[in-house]
């Protein structure tokens, strides 16, 4: 229940959005979920399409071990329009707790809406994902989408550091040859930068020595 101290801050300040998040981010500390649940639904009655209330209260039902009612909270972020996919901002929400299951099913129904490039960084954030927790094969499957898009050649880096996790940096080149050969020449030169690094500390000092 919320004490009446809390309850006297939340109507004191019940005019001040930032003030109330201050106050909510204390009480997050405190782990005092009432109150933060309290704010947040007073926050969504004001602003009903901002989309981080809501995750700020399925946050707080969550950890009040109310799963149904947090579940029940994001399904309303579905329905919210905007420019950021609102499944991805609920896979988001999921990652950030490593609730994979959850995270991975509402990343595949962000990327199941016909965004074109603008979908880029939830491919991106989907693979990261999927890479920690060692899917490699499907994170690869996701850059290859990622790189299909000209604007996806920028996430060469990410790229990299899959194949360095994975210890299959030697099959990045296999893999995604004609992809490269399509990068610019200082986005390229970047990349097999990384290679050279990553082969001589594998110790394989004869592949390094091939790419330069």
């Amino acid at each position: 229940q919320l004490t009446s101290a809390v309850e006297r801050l939340i109507a004191l300040h019940s005019e001040d959005e930032i003030l109330l998040q201050q106050l909510a981010g204390v009480l997050k500390n405190q782990r005092h979920w009432k109150g933060v649940e309290k704010i947040y639904r007073q926050m969504i009655q004001r602003q009903p399409q901002n989309v981080y209330y809501y995750t700020e209260l399925a946050g707080a039902l969550l950890s009040d071990n109310r799963k149904e009612e947090a579940e029940k909270t994001l399904r309303q972020v579905e329905r919210l329009g905007g420019q950021v996919s609102p499944c991805a901002q609920i896979a988001q929400f999921y990652l950030g707790r490593q609730m994979w299951d959850e995270a991975n099913f509402y990343f595949e129904k962000a990327l199941a809406e016909a965004r074109g490039f603008r979908s880029l960084y939830v491919y991106q954030q989907y693979a990261d994902s999927l890479a920690r927790q060692r899917q490699f094969e499907k994170a690869r499957d996701i850059y290859k989408k990622i790189f299909s898009f000209p604007q996806g050649r920028q996430y060469y880096y990410n790229l990299f550091s899959l194949y360095r996790e994975w210890g299959r940096i030697d099959s990045l080149l296999a893999d995604f040859g004609p992809e490269i050969k399509k990068m610019p020449f200082m986005m390229k030169q970047q990349l097999y930068q990384q290679l050279i690094l990553g082969f001589k500390e594998q110790g394989d000092l004869q592949k390094a020595v091939h790419l330069y």
